[in-house]
């Protein structure tokens, strides 16, 4: 008898192992959600230092509050302004904010070009110190 309940015992150990089991690979299996330009948007500044509710008040352009609460309110609001100041603004990608594809940030090459970086700096550099205001 005793033996008995020990065998049940072990018999529901591994249907609740297996079923634990079957619960993490359906998690693992499941297909990312697909970002939107949006959320992209967001989580540009976000990277960056940036919280939402910082966003109208650092990027401008016209963005309130409402606008930035969550994706579906601000996907109406992007203009193709906001895009190109975003881009120009942090450095990325055009093709990576739109679609999501490719390199985030712009890569630069100056390897034994020392005139190429200097070139870079000086136009950078006025840039940087207007953000810094």
């Amino acid at each position: 008898m005793l033996e008995a309940l020990v065998a049940i015992g072990q018999i529901l150990g591994l249907a609740r192992a297996v079923e634990s089991i079957q619960r993490l690979w359906s998690k693992w299996r499941q297909k990312p959600v697909a970002e939107t330009l949006a959320g992209r948007f967001l989580r540009l500044f976000e990277a960056h230092g940036v919280h939402r509710n910082q966003i109208p008040r650092f990027f401008g352009h016209g963005l309130q509050f409402k606008d930035v609460q969550d994706e579906v309110a601000l996907l109406p609001c992007l203009t193709d302004e906001h895009l190109a100041d975003a881009c120009q603004l942090f450095g990325v990608e055009r093709q990576w904010l739109e679609r999501g594809e490719g390199n985030a940030h712009v890569r630069h090459h100056f390897y034994l070009q020392p005139r190429r970086l200097v070139h870079f700096w000086t136009r950078c550099w006025p840039q940087a110190r207007l953000c810094r205001r």
